[in-house]
């Protein structure tokens, strides 16, 4: 019997969602609960939501489903993009952990897209 396992695009989101919640404590209390608790936070849930539905329902789903979910997690992706950028700006997060939760954030959004390419090929 084969091992269960979760997608690797599932394990990037949690190592990222860890990641995040490593520098939780050294934001200001305001961005903290604006930006990250009300928004990262939950964002990365929902993205781990998604992927694993995706990941169990992909049989039962019409290619159109696949697509409309993928797309989804993308403008996801795009907002979280979005929230980590405010943070540095607002020099919240250093430039370095900037770069690093950006890249991966965006190696999660080519393994969204051609995962989504590879379901509904």
């Amino acid at each position: 019997m084969k091992a269960y396992s979760n997608p690797k695009i599932y394990g990037d989101l949690e190592s990222l969602y860890w990641l995040l919640m490593s520098k939780h404590i050294k934001i200001s209390k305001t961005y903290r609960i604006v930006i990250l608790e009300q928004q990262v936070y939950p964002r990365m849930l929902l993205l781990m939501d998604k992927t694993l539905k995706l990941h169990f329902s992909k049989k039962r789903l019409s290619k159109d489903d696949i697509s409309e979910i993928a797309d989804k997690i993308k403008i996801e992706l795009e907002l979280l993009k979005s929230n980590l950028t405010f943070l540095f700006k607002h020099k919240q997060i250093s430039n370095g952990f900037y770069l690093e939760t950006y890249r991966k954030v965006e190696v999660i959004s080519k393994q969204i897209s051609g995962w989504s390419n590879f379901l509904t090929s």
